[in-house]
């Protein structure tokens, strides 16, 4: 099943698995998680997606963007033309939030995520934003998104760990293809 979010909504995982995991089965679920700038909400909890998710579009129907149109990007290159046919990425709904600061661990149970647009100035840069360090991101691949900046602390999986946290970010099993990023006055790179 492939889900995309509505651009406003964000809903609090509440439902929890026999493992004591908060599951993700909405695009909602996940905004929500991915745009909370107080740590305190996520810290110490465990977010997995549910299993008959296959993929979350980060970007509205209502701006033109289809699953079909971002899946279908296999380079950097076609990822940054296609969501540049789109409207102003400047009016794009910002899922993340400046500021933003994950403190849980995510199991993303292979899905993969298509089009975060990131911009430090209208929010996170990076699926995540910022992570606190001691987290675990696992079981996910980030796809064709479009991450722009003004500075070096940027990525699609997140933009740099809280430095007031003690410990280690552990990533596992996570892609990012098809990425588009670019820097302010320094130029471009594609992943």
């Amino acid at each position: 099943k492939i889900l995309h979010w509505d651009g406003t909504n964000k809903t609090v995982p509440n439902t929890q698995d026999e493992d004591g995991n908060y599951i993700i089965d909405t695009a909602e679920k996940l905004a929500w998680i991915v745009g909370q700038t107080d740590a305190s909400l996520t810290r110490g909890k465990n977010y997995k997606v549910a299993d008959d998710i296959s993929a979350f579009i980060l970007l509205p129907e209502s701006i033109g963007v289809t699953a079909e149109g971002i899946m279908a990007c296999t380079t950097a290159a076609e990822t940054k033309a296609y969501l540049d046919s789109k409207p102003s990425r400047t009016n794009y709904p910002w899922v993340t939030k400046t500021g933003t600061v994950f403190a849980g661990n995510f199991d993303g149970n292979g899905v993969e995520i298509y089009g975060e647009v990131g911009h430090w100035d209208k929010g996170g840069p990076g699926i995540f934003g910022m992570v606190a360090q001691g987290v675990t991101l696992k079981n996910f691949a980030v796809k064709n998104s479009y991450i722009y900046k003004t500075d070096n602390y940027m990525g699609a999986v997140f933009g740099g760990v809280n430095a007031t946290e003690n410990g280690t970010v552990t990533i596992e099993n996570v892609v990012v293809s098809g990425c588009y990023f670019w820097v302010e006055n320094k130029g471009d790179s594609r992943y």
